[in-house]
Parts: C-alpha cells; sequence; structure tokens
C-alpha cells in the first residue's frame, strides 16, 4: 500500500533571528529540488560547521588562500557526524514524524555540487548525506537530529575554492514561497559584484527543475518507495509508464517566470519593502532581464542578467564589514611595524574607537604617532604607541563630554580617567546569560575557558589562541555585547589573565 500523502504543516519561527550565515560558494549553488523543510535542514548543517568556515576565513590571512573547511582529525574515517536540535527547523515533538520523512527524502533525494569547467558550469550529482534521522530509544526518539555526511564528498559540496557568502539565516523561515530562500542564497554568492549572467540552463539546473534532473528525482522516488515497500511493484509499474509519458511543466521559459522566478522577486520585494516591513526582513531584492540568442526572442533565453538590489540592511552590514576590515588592517599593519606590540592589547585600543571617529584615529595613528616615535627613538616604541592610542581616546572622550563645572569661578582640575581594572568574578550571572543565550558549539567554547570578570565593561576570559580564535567572531562578540549593553563597537568579550 502507498503510505498516506504528507500533510501540509505550518512550520513554526521559533529560532527567526538576524544571523548571517558564513556559507561557501559551493554550498549555497547546491543544485536541487528542495522542500522548504530540506532547505531548514540543510541551513541548520551549514549553521553547525561555521567555526570551520570561520576558521578557514580567518587562515586566509595567514597563508593568503582559504585552508580546507576540516582538519585531518575531522575527515578521518568515512563519516562525519552532526546532531541538530529539530527546533531549529521550526518542528515541535508532534510533527517529528514529518520530519523524519523529510530527512529520509533528502538523504534520498539527487543532489549536485556546481563545478565550472572551460566554458560552462557542470553539475555534479553525488552524494552527501549517508544518513539522516531521529535516533529512538527504546521508546521514543532522543529528540536530535543525527546527521551523516560522506568525508568522500563533503568537501566538493562545502569546499571553500570560490570562498564564502554572506546571507541571513531567517530567509527559510519566512518565506512563503518554497524557492524563494534558493534564488536568494544563489544571488547572495554575487551581492558585491551587483549583477550577474547566468546560462538560463544552469539556473534551471540549480534549482533541480531541468528534465534531466526532473525525470530522475521522479525516477529514483519509485524506486525509493518499491525498496521500502510503500508500494507494490504493480503500482511501480504503474507509475513508470506514467513517467515515461510525463512531460516537464517548467520546460518552457514562461512557466518559469511565472510560477518560480516572479513569485520570489515579489516576496523578497516585500520583505524589503520599507513602508510594508518597516524594520526590514532582508537585505536585498533583485531584478532581472532575459538575454536570447535569437532576434525573434522566442522560447527560452540563453542567459539571466541578474541585478542585486541592496536595501537598507545591506548598506548597514556593508558599513560594518568595511569599518571591520579598516580596524583589521589597522591592527595587521601596527603589529607589522611594532614587532612588540600585543595584538589583543591592540584590539582592545582600537575597539574603542567609534565609528564615526576611526578615519580621524586611523590618520592620528599613521601619520602624527609615526612622526613621533620616529623623532624620539623610546626603548619600547609598541608600548609608547599604544599609550599615545589610549591617550588620544581620552582627549576625545573629554572633547564630548559636558562641562561639569560646579561653578564658573571655581578653578577646576582637568579629572584624570582612571586606568580601567578587572573586577575579578563580577558578572558571572550575565556570563551564563551569554552562554545560554548561544548555540550549543558556541556555548561549549565559553564554558571551556576561564571567566576572569568584568574588565572595562566588557566580559574578561582567559583563553588559549586556540580558543580565542573560536570566541572572537561577530556571532559571540555581538551576543556579548547584547547582554552587557554595549554600544556596537565595543568588544563584549577581552582576553587578559587575572590584569
Amino acid at each position: 500500500m502507498a503510505k498516506k500523502k504528507t500533510e501540509i504543516i505550518k512550520l513554526g519561527d521559533e529560532q527567526v533571528d538576524d544571523k548571517w550565515l558564513y556559507s561557501p560558494v559551493n554550498y549555497s549553488q547546491i543544485g536541487g529540488n528542495f522542500s522548504m523543510l530540506q532547505q531548514r535542514i540543510l541551513a541548520g548543517v551549514l549553521e553547525q560547521v561555521q567555526e570551520n568556515v570561520l576558521r578557514s576565513i580567518n587562515g586566509k590571512e595567514k597563508d593568503k588562500q582559504f585552508p580546507s573547511l576540516f582538519t585531518e582529525d575531522e575527515m578521518r574515517g568515512e563519516t562525519m557526524e552532526l546532531f541538530i536540535d529539530p527546533a531549529y527547523f521550526g518542528i515541535s515533538p508532534e510533527h517529528y514524524d514529518y520530519l523524519e520523512e523529510a530527512l529520509s527524502d533528502l538523504a534520498n533525494i539527487r543532489i549536485a555540487f556546481p563545478k565550472p569547467s572551460k566554458d560552462k558550469l557542470n553539475y555534479v550529482i553525488a552524494p552527501l548525506f549517508a544518513r539522516l534521522e531521529i535516533p529512538r530509544g527504546k521508546q521514543r526518539r532522543k529528540g536530535k537530529v543525527r546527521v551523516v555526511m560522506l568525508n568522500e564528498n563533503i568537501n566538493d559540496f562545502m569546499s571553500m575554492d570560490k570562498g564564502y557568502t554572506l546571507y541571513m539565516a531567517r530567509i527559510t523561515r519566512i518565506s512563503k514561497k518554497v524557492r524563494t530562500p534558493r534564488i536568494y542564497q544563489f544571488l547572495s554568492s554575487f551581492q558585491n559584484i551587483g549583477h550577474k549572467k547566468v546560462v538560463y540552463e544552469d539556473f534551471c539546473k540549480f534549482l533541480g527543475i531541468d528534465d534531466e534532473t526532473a525525470r530522475a528525482d521522479r525516477l529514483n522516488k519509485i524506486n525509493q518507495q518499491l525498496k521500502d515497500k510503500e508500494i507494490t511493484q504493480k503500482e511501480a509499474n504503474e507509475r513508470l509508464e506514467a513517467l515515461a509519458k510525463w512531460e516537464n511543466p517548467f520546460r518552457k521559459f514562461n512557466k518559469v517566470r511565472s510560477q518560480i522566478i516572479d513569485p520570489a522577486k515579489m516576496e523578497l520585494d516585500t520583505f524589503t519593502a520599507p513602508d510594508v516591513n518597516p524594520n526590514d526582513e532582508i537585505d536585498f531584492t533583485f531584478d532581472y532581464e532575459p538575454l536570447y540568442e535569437n532576434v525573434s526572442r522566442r522560447g527560452n533565453p540563453s542567459h539571466l542578467q541578474f541585478t542585486i538590489i541592496k536595501k537598507r540592511l545591506a548598506l548597514i552590514h556593508q558599513h560594518e564589514q568595511d569599518i571591520k576590515r579598516q580596524r583589521h588592517s589597522l591592527t595587521t599593519t601596527l603589529c607589522d611595524r611594532y614587532r612588540d606590540m600585543n595584538v589583543f592589547d591592540l584590539r582592545e585600543v582600537i575597539s574603542r574607537v567609534g565609528d564615526d571617529d576611526f578615519d580621524e584615529f586611523k590618520d592620528y595613528v599613521y601619520t602624527d604617532v609615526a612622526k613621533v616615535i620616529e623623532k624620539k627613538q623610546p626603548d619600547n616604541p609598541a608600548a609608547y604607541a599604544l599609550t599615545m592610542m589610549e591617550n588620544w581616546i581620552t582627549d576625545q572622550r573629554r572633547k564630548k563630554s559636558p562641562d561639569k563645572s560646579a561653578c564658573l569661578f571655581d578653578h577646576q582640575e582637568p579629572e584624570t580617567p582612571e586606568k580601567p581594572t578587572l573586577q575579578q568574578g563580577d558578572g558571572e550571572d550575565k556570563w551564563q546569560q551569554l552562554i545560554n543565550n548561544l548555540s550549543a558549539n558556541k556555548a561549549e567554547v565559553l564554558q571551556r575557558v576561564n571567566y576572569l570578570g568584568i574588565y572595562n565593561d566588557s566580559f574578561c576570559v582567559d583563553a588559549d589562541d586556540e580558543l580565542w580564535a573560536l570566541i572572537d567572531c561577530d556571532e559571540v562578540m555581538t551576543a556579548a555585547r547584547e547582554v552587557l549593553q554595549l554600544p556596537k563597537f565595543a568588544p563584549g568579550i577581552v582576553r587578559g589573565k587575572n590584569m
């Protein structure tokens, strides 16, 4: 007997947020025809390997190229396991049956990774998942999704060779149209360029709606249903006969445009329209134009010309990324210039400079500080430069502070700001709150460090270089600032050893 058709369920929004996911370009362009729930599963897998992606991005600064996403230790054996909370997918326990079905389908579905050739993009069919399931105890499910990936192919699907892209995690949770998140993630790879000319056939393969993929998906499903004894051999034969006569509804561009591209564009337009969503939900939308090789412009186009339309969130994020890059560049330059400079002390000082003052601060460091050190030739140029920068920050804050004179006729000595000291043990309740707010992976990292207390309004920890590399990222620093109610340019967490 055939399995009862799955009911349509409303996915929850338990974890909708503004988190940006760092994704290898290959992973954002995986080819396949995925349901909304399957897209959430793919996003959940990406969420679990964020530390690996960030490690590779940071590694590029040293090696000038992106290191492999996974270490030799992580690649030992044939498979790699991940465990994900079903709540991430917006699924409550009463709907686990539907989640199991989506997991089973995704484990058996044809998916492909993009592999550019000399003159066009090829999609290579390969299995990524060896197993997707909700493990069971003796009587009930254990409440975690178990993802088993094949090490043989994982580096193809998550190759960093083409770099990485950023997109908002919430797209798979707020979209009503099943292909909106797919198109959004695909275009996110070209957001910085602003436009992209895409081969129409490649675009259809990416969505899994080309003739070959669509027909193969249906054949694969029939064979899997027969193998799982969900249908009889007679039913399988009937479905195979129907498949031989089946015609792909998306063979013609008019259908692709009216049922896929235009609805996705309209939804992204709505998400980014200030009159509809004053707070903005997504960072960009798009426009497109079909390009034809024939003069008559009939039939399917040869290419699609996409134009990215950045909205408020994209411009804000771009500005924040630009400032972050400038701060990183300044840190790198000063550490190269002053060999004894402590990079963590320098980061802490630079983090106290507001975005509005950063250009002026940068000019001061590159010109005035350099000239003074060259003229005075101090014994410890790094310490001297750090002191000059701290004094500049103090002077700027004093200039912006209102006059606190109690009496116009009293002589007031200027206040000398006290040097920050470690408030040992303070803020432990907020530190625990931060741990509770983070993803399981990041929370586990914070539990391994030695918490010292509060230093200059920020959390202070004692962590080795390996742990600090996992802590010093947007997700943790942003969450720390929110817990401590710090401005966006504050570090959130600083590193020290019983200051």
